[in-house]
């Protein structure tokens, strides 16, 4: 009798999600360190080449932490080409909204709603589409805005975590709120390294 096939471990350029996460190998330190960084920054922008792994390690690795800690993580969203609509529907799924509230009016009242004592954390990746993708539907700097502006609130719950192309860090700081965050939370993600296989 033949044995059952098993499956395989490797998905070539097909990203890991949360459910793979015992197969994100040699990547515990950054998601430790990521996280950790998600708790102390109310914006961080995890960046890197791409196909380095960027959307493996926030899928299967930090995310799947973060919840084991007690985060509510919204997400990913996937701006796409139409940004607003992929906010919208994603958030709505998570916390109804009103029939007229408007996600690209603020995301104050979306979030004041929340309740209280539980951490939030809304994952966009990859953040680079609002850039090359979402421009005829939305303008960046007003997605910018939106989402700056809410995490900057002293008793805000809220974190944002996005990925991010290395080629498209100029285009960030073009955007002065987003510049200033990203002095705060920035993480760079680089190619595996042979060491990385032992930790």
């Amino acid at each position: 009798m033949f044995a059952q096939p098993q499956p395989c471990p490797y998905p070539g350029l097909r990203p890991l999600t949360a459910a793979q996460s015992d197969l994100l190998l040699g990547r515990d330190q950054e998601v430790s360190q990521l996280v950790d960084l998600v708790q102390r920054c109310p914006f961080v922008v995890a960046f890197g080449a791409a196909f380095c792994g960027k959307t493996s390690l926030l899928q299967a690795g930090v995310i799947p932490q973060l919840r084991q800690q007690g985060w509510q993580v919204i997400g990913p969203v996937r701006p796409g080409r139409d940004p607003w609509r992929s906010l919208q529907q994603t958030l709505g799924e998570h916390q109804p909204l009103g029939e007229t509230e408007l996600i690209r009016e603020g995301l104050i009242p979306w979030v004041d709603r929340w309740p209280h004592g539980e951490p939030l954390v809304l994952v966009i990746d990859p953040f680079e589409e609002i850039f090359t993708l979402g421009t005829t539907l939305a303008d960046p700097g007003e997605v910018i805005e939106c989402l700056t502006e809410v995490v900057q609130l002293p008793a805000s719950p809220l974190r944002i975590l996005i990925s991010l192309r290395t080629e498209l860090l100029d285009e960030c700081l073009r955007y002065r709120p987003l510049r200033q965050e990203m002095h705060k939370g920035v993480f760079p993600i680089g190619p595996l390294s042979e060491s990385s296989w032992d930790s």
